[in-house]
């Protein structure tokens, strides 16, 4: 018991040096931070169901840059591009749709921020010049798609002249639900509209469609059935990448194996030397 539970905790001792390979795919998550996102329709809520799957798609990453745009209809950046994925997931942790006071959304603000973003200091090769490193970029773009932004065709256009792949999600269900009404981060009951019944919030994606059509691919969508973003993996990992650097780290050696095995041997060991009570005759009378 003593071995196992060491075992547990996973000790270790010692540093080897690993070879990081970082490749030449840039990922944007956009992700809607709009008030509609609290709708419960999804449970816990739509935007704690997408912190959850982006949090797991970061987690199966390799060698990728990641970045998190959150958008109303303004976008912000809330983590640039970073090989770090801890730095990033701690960014998505903190990130909630109270932070901002905006509740409407627009897809074309986050787009252009993003657009921006992907050729900020973008360096050129050495030895190459005018020759820019063979990067995949990619934008996974997660909403309601309750747009009421400007239309944004020529950036789509010039975002597809830049080799800039988007990618759909739509979060909610069709039904909808009651939009929750914060104050800080205590809910106040629901927000309502001018006639004073509750607002209803309903997965409106026709326009989140439409873009996957213009770029080519699988219109993902999250609800109460559909739970992973393995589809938008699985196409941005066919994106041919190459090998733009490489990095060594110091990586602490987990010791666990040896405690494990020490349990293993002991609990054998137990079975063969286990004493075994012989019953006492009770003395006649």
């Amino acid at each position: 018991m003593l071995f196992l539970a060491i075992s547990i905790v996973g000790p270790w001792w010692g540093r080897v040096e690993e070879q990081i390979s970082q490749l030449g795919r840039e990922v944007y998550f956009l992700i809607d931070v709009s008030a509609s996102m609290q709708t419960e329709d999804i449970k816990p809520s739509r935007f704690d169901k997408v912190k959850k799957e982006v949090r797991d798609m970061i987690n199966q990453l390799q060698g990728d840059k990641v970045g998190i745009i959150a958008f109303t209809t303004k976008a912000y950046v809330r983590c640039p591009l970073t090989n770090d994925y801890k730095a990033a997931l701690l960014f998505l942790d903190i990130l909630e749709p109270t932070q901002y006071s905006s509740s409407g959304t627009d897809f074309r603000s986050a787009l252009k921020l993003a657009y921006t973003r992907f050729f900020k200091g973008d360096q050129l090769e050495e030895g190459g010049e005018g020759q820019r490193k063979k990067v995949t970029r990619s934008v996974v773009l997660i909403s309601d798609g309750e747009h009421f932004g400007e239309e944004y065709q020529s950036l789509v256009q010039r975002m597809q002249d830049a080799g800039i792949t988007v990618f759909p999600v739509g979060v909610g269900t069709y039904a909808g639900g009651k939009v929750p009404n914060f104050r800080g981060k205590r809910q106040m009951g629901f927000k309502k509209n001018d006639d004073g019944s509750a607002a209803i919030s309903t997965l409106t994606d026709d326009a989140l469609m439409d873009l996957a059509d213009q770029f080519g691919v699988e219109y993902v969508r999250i609800d109460d059935q559909i739970d992973d973003l393995n589809p938008v993996l699985n196409q941005i990992e066919t994106q041919a990448a190459s090998v733009v650097d490489r990095e060594s780290r110091l990586a602490e050696v987990n010791r666990y194996q040896i405690f494990l095995l020490l349990t293993v041997l002991c609990f054998f060991a137990s079975m063969v030397l286990m004493p075994f009570q012989t019953k006492k005759q009770r003395p006649r009378v």
